[in-house]
């Protein structure tokens, strides 16, 4: 684990973008990632590879602590990295982050540094 997780953070082009998104209709909070490079300016013909990686595929093992501000459940650690079987989705129901099933009380990361940029929305139609 350590040897993939030092190599992804140090020979991977770019840096990801965290996309945290919160849907209150379904008590879920949907967590992915996306290389900041492809975000902002998309992707060229002929550009696939960067240093050897696929850009489509380039995933860092991402650490994230959310905390329940309301002091209902301690904070908690969870790892995005390459799910399979959920497209690269780390899906989390709020029933284990909170009683309150409110997504206004959690804190994501707090007084923590981290070497990616956060993306909070909630999904529309919530």
């Amino acid at each position: 684990m350590a040897a993939n997780f030092l190599h992804s953070w140090l020979h991977l082009p770019s840096l990801p973008i965290v996309f945290v998104n919160l849907d209150n209709l379904n008590n879920l909070i949907l967590i992915s990632q996306k290389p900041k490079i492809i975000y902002y300016y998309g992707e060229e013909e002929g550009e696939e590879e960067e240093g050897g990686v696929n850009k489509k595929q380039q995933v860092w093992p991402i650490p994230i602590w959310i905390e329940c501000l309301e002091g209902t459940f301690p904070e908690q650690l969870f790892w995005l990295n390459d799910n399979k079987e959920n497209n690269g989705i780390l899906i989390i129901p709020l029933n284990i982050l909170t009683k309150t099933n409110s997504t206004t009380s959690l804190a994501f990361n707090r007084n923590r540094p981290v070497y990616y940029q956060l993306n909070i929305r909630k999904i529309k139609g919530n």
